[in-house]
């Protein structure tokens, strides 16, 4: 529970217990008399009890707002300060009410400390006002108790017309012995729900811990493998350096040695492939090598990523023949695997749907390409979260995506369309052409 909430709540149920301070009940009050006039013309400590169990439980349910309001509020000793602040409050205003402000009320008070140092291992607010309830309604006891009048205790109006009824009837010891057995007992009831509240916090507690353990294990072990992979990739990549090298010699010492011109336009050819192979080894490598190329060439190398796929056919390309000429810095092998990523969530939107579409738009403005993936899904079902998934998985797709795009200096949009469905857009500003283009 929060600051704000918890002062809001114990706000009002303090007001609950002023209210119920200064307005005292008459109807409790008549039941009391009552019980104890049917008491007196019987002969009867049966209704005399009844009398002293209905007072008890008037009291406690007065007391109870008004300790529970302060307690929820405040902290150490804000209760202590404000409690006797309400019954001086109630008595110097006149109020209809003004109850004794006597040692179970002084109790009480102490209670409250005790209270919140024997339940400092409870967190929830509500577990601890329970307990402060249980305690409340043992310490009333006390008030009608005869033979704790001379200490303090039990001096008001009702409280005293029951004890002296007792006197008369000869029946003191009667409730001295139910008032003491009762108090004790309701007692006990608070310190073992103090016990099993705080026991329950520990499990809690010690739930809480092994849950984040495992979560930090799970991350560890994620972490492991995706440095394993990285370590594989680095290897292999290093491996394919090695034969690259010797197709590039090789090809070079064809193209210089002989006077064939197929064989020269040959040997020309295989260095092309041979140095675009190298500039995507050297990307998978290094996440920051770049090129300089057409945003038409990530949407062909892409396309060819997601064409062994059923769902490829589905996709609907839109590239304007400006768009060739037009340049990005980039590198290829990780914007081809963002864009990748973006169409396969576009197409797990759509599974279900009777009638699918899914559409790769290349826009091109005077400083900027933006790939628009978008589909006519159900759309993002609150304000879309670059990092959380619809579809029950971690979110790291999309992650990924706003990573490498903001690695060259682009921005990552998202929003539903109004006519249903969704797009994510890929801005990524244009530079000048280069020479190494041509490779």
């Amino acid at each position: 529970m929060d600051g704000d909430r918890k002062i809001f709540i114990g706000l009002g149920v303090l007001m609950i217990g002023i209210w119920a301070l200064s307005h005292y009940p008459s109807w409790p009050a008549r039941w009391v008399i009552a019980s104890l006039d049917r008491s007196v013309r019987l002969l009867d400590s049966g209704f005399l009890l009844v009398s002293a169990i209905i007072l008890v439980g008037i009291n406690a349910a007065r007391a109870f707002f008004l300790y529970a309001g302060w307690f929820m509020m405040g902290g150490k000793y804000t209760p202590l300060l404000g409690i006797p602040a309400c019954y001086a409050g109630a008595w110097f205003l006149r109020l209809p009410s003004v109850p004794h402000f006597g040692v179970p009320a002084v109790m009480a008070l102490i209670s409250v400390g005790i209270i919140q140092y024997l339940s400092r291992g409870v967190a929830r607010q509500g577990n601890r006002v329970v307990v402060l309830g249980v305690l409340i309604f043992s310490l009333q006891w006390l008030d009608v108790i005869p033979s704790l009048t001379a200490y303090g205790f039990g001096w008001g109006e009702l409280s005293m017309s029951i004890k002296e009824v007792a006197v008369l009837m000869d029946r003191d010891q009667v409730l001295n012995l139910v008032g003491i057995m009762l108090f004790f007992f309701s007692f006990a009831v608070a310190m073992v729900v103090i016990e099993l509240f705080v026991g329950y916090e520990k499990r809690l507690s010690h739930l809480r811990v092994l849950r984040d353990k495992e979560r930090e294990l799970a991350k560890l072990r994620q972490d492991q493998i995706q440095s394993r992979v990285f370590r594989e990739i680095q290897y292999l990549v290093h491996d394919l350096k090695r034969p690259l090298t010797t197709i590039t010699g090789l090809a070079d010492v064809l193209v210089h040695s002989s006077a064939d011109p197929s064989v020269i336009s040959h040997g020309n050819t295989i260095q092309r492939a041979a140095g675009r192979m190298n500039q995507m080894v050297s990307e998978i490598g290094d996440p920051m090598a770049v090129q300089t190329i057409s945003p038409v060439k990530a949407v062909d190398y892409c396309m060819s990523q997601i064409s062994p796929l059923d769902w490829a056919r589905k996709v609907a390309l839109n590239v304007p023949e400006v768009a060739d000429s037009s340049r990005i810095k980039v590198n290829l092998i990780r914007l081809s695997r963002a864009l990748v990523n973006l169409l396969e969530n576009a197409h797990r939107a759509t599974e279900g749907i009777d009638r699918p579409s899914i559409a790769l738009d290349l826009l091109i403005s005077e400083d900027q390409v933006a790939f628009k993936v978008w589909d006519n899904g159900p759309g993002f079902s609150g304000r879309p979260v670059s990092r959380r998934s619809q579809w029950g998985s971690t979110g790291l797709g999309l992650a990924f995506v706003r990573e490498v795009v903001e690695a060259y200096g682009g921005s990552l949009s998202m929003e539903n369309v109004g006519e249903g469905g969704a797009s994510v857009s890929i801005h990524i500003p244009k530079v000048e052409a280069e020479r190494s283009d041509s490779l």
